[in-house]
């Protein structure tokens, strides 16, 4: 048979791996991996603190839903929220990251869209708004070995205009 387990952070992964049963001991490796949750933007040059950290949402990204999963019969999948929802940040080496369930990808490499990013501070709840058009489309990816990731330097924000 085989087994199937979950990571549940902010990063969820899941495995589905063959166990064996003899002499009452159940017997599995835990090694096939797939990423649940398909993107991730790091925003760089801002601070990440455990208590009070930062939010981030993009009209064509849709969040994780924190209430879970799916177990079924051949996989498991990530209940999603509401496209656009705003996800909290997480440590990163390179400033914060935030994990994104799936994103409104493009249909191919030419296909680049605008994507508006709106970054709020939970300590001042401010709100620092930009479009962000990237050098090439995020293009859905055939397996869920990866995750995909973008680096947003916080140079790029600007206060919205009133």
């Amino acid at each position: 048979g085989y087994i199937k387990a979950v990571y549940n952070n902010f990063v969820i992964v899941a495995s589905t791996d063959d166990y064996s049963y003899k002499d009452n001991t159940l017997s599995f490796n835990i090694q096939n991996w797939t990423f649940l949750a398909e993107i991730q933007v790091v925003v760089k040059g801002i601070p990440y603190y455990y208590d009070a950290t930062y939010k981030l949402s993009c009209d064509k990204f849709t969040p994780v839903n924190r209430a879970g999963f799916t177990v079924g019969t051949g996989d498991i999948t990530a209940a999603t929220a509401t496209e656009g929802g705003a996800v909290k940040g997480i440590s990163n080496a390179d400033g914060v990251a935030f994990v994104f369930a799936t994103a409104d990808y493009s249909l191919s490499s030419t296909n680049n869209k605008d994507f508006t990013f709106t970054l709020t501070d939970d300590i001042t709840g401010s709100e620092v708004t930009k479009v962000y058009k990237p050098n090439v489309a995020i293009e859905a990816k055939p397996n869920k070995s990866s995750i995909k990731a973008l680096t947003i330097d916080i140079s790029n924000f600007e206060v919205p205009a009133n």
